[in-house]
């Protein structure tokens, strides 16, 4: 898995350099010139899709078994900066998740359940915003509806159902019998978190005024992510409508999270960017700028949030004390 991270870093960083010096390096410097200190509005309105993300596994709790906000506020934002800026497929930031609460003696069950339930929703609400983009842009570029859209459609649906059947049908509990064989911990120790993981989440789906609560600040997540698009596309000196906001945004971390071996999608979702803008006669120099914008806003708030995360394992290690903060 290692050397498929490096591998899949490597190539997106080969990606992303063609395109740069494809597009040229005079054209995107003169893009950010123009842009400014403007390009410091994206940090600051991204806190609005990070308020939706931590609201969101917030709903997936039990009502008054929560922990903390300011717990889950910072467990979202170092889940952010891990997924963004490590080579860890997209799921170390939800693996950290589930450190940090079970260091603060929170129960096995609620906790990884909270973690899985939210990543099913995160895939199944990209899923259907990448739809929706497709849909869009079919609509806007007056083109028929392609075969591939009826498929898309029909296989997220098939696939949502058949992970929510998985996760309903005891499959921790499955998953604790084949790690018995390579786990050195007790076997009833394994069958006890898995049976505690698998209560947890059928008492979790069972909530679904909360789930829907969940679902709808997970859109809210995306369709902000849509405006961020706009945002930053204004600040380099063009202009977007708001649905063009959506395909952009859409299309991008569609392809972005589909290229999930390379760290941080490196250069796919820039090509995503790049793809998507030419279909709506936006230039290929705008494109590729709005990517190294959101780039430039992960940097911002991904490296304080790994420098923090660092400084409390490191506490921790010297200090031997995993329940309290330094």
């Amino acid at each position: 898995m290692k050397r498929l991270s490096i591998l899949g870093l490597l190539m997106g960083v080969a990606l992303l350099s063609g395109l740069i010096l494809w597009q040229g390096l005079e054209t995107l410097e003169q893009l950010f010139s123009q842009a400014g200190p403007s390009l410091w509005l994206l940090p600051l309105f991204y806190l609005l899709p990070y308020g939706c993300a931590a609201l969101s596994w917030h709903a997936l709790f039990a009502p008054k078994a929560h922990p903390p906000w300011s717990l889950l506020l910072y467990g979202t934002w170092i889940s952010l900066a891990i997924n963004w800026l490590l080579p860890v497929g997209q799921i170390g930031g939800e693996l950290a998740r589930i450190r940090l609460l079970r260091r603060r003696r929170h129960g096995v069950g609620p906790t990884v359940a909270s973690v899985v339930a939210d990543q099913t929703l995160q895939i199944f609400t990209l899923a259907l915003y990448s739809l929706l983009a497709m849909l869009l842009l079919t609509s806007l570029t007056q083109q028929r509806w392609d075969l591939s859209i009826v498929i898309t459609g029909l296989v997220i649906a098939a696939v949502s159902w058949g992970v929510y059947r998985l996760q309903r049908g005891g499959l921790f509990q499955r998953f604790a019998r084949v790690a018995q064989r390579f786990v050195a911990a007790s076997p009833d120790r394994l069958q006890q978190a898995g049976a505690a993981i698998d209560t947890a989440l059928a008492a979790l789906y069972g909530r679904r005024r909360r789930l829907l609560q969940a679902t709808a600040w997970r859109v809210g997540f995306r369709l902000l992510s849509a405006a961020e698009v706009w945002l930053a596309v204004w600040c380099l000196g063009h202009h977007l409508s708001p649905l063009e906001a959506v395909i952009i945004e859409g299309l991008a971390q569609g392809i972005r999270s589909a290229a999930f071996v390379i760290p941080g999608g490196l250069g796919a979702q820039e090509g995503g960017d790049r793809a998507g803008g030419i279909c709506l006669g936006v230039t290929a120099q705008v494109a590729l700028a709005l990517s190294l914008c959101k780039r430039f806003r992960e940097l911002v708030l991904g490296m304080p949030g790994l420098l923090v995360w660092q400084w409390q394992e490191g506490w921790q290690l010297l200090t031997g004390n995993s329940s309290k903060q330094p």
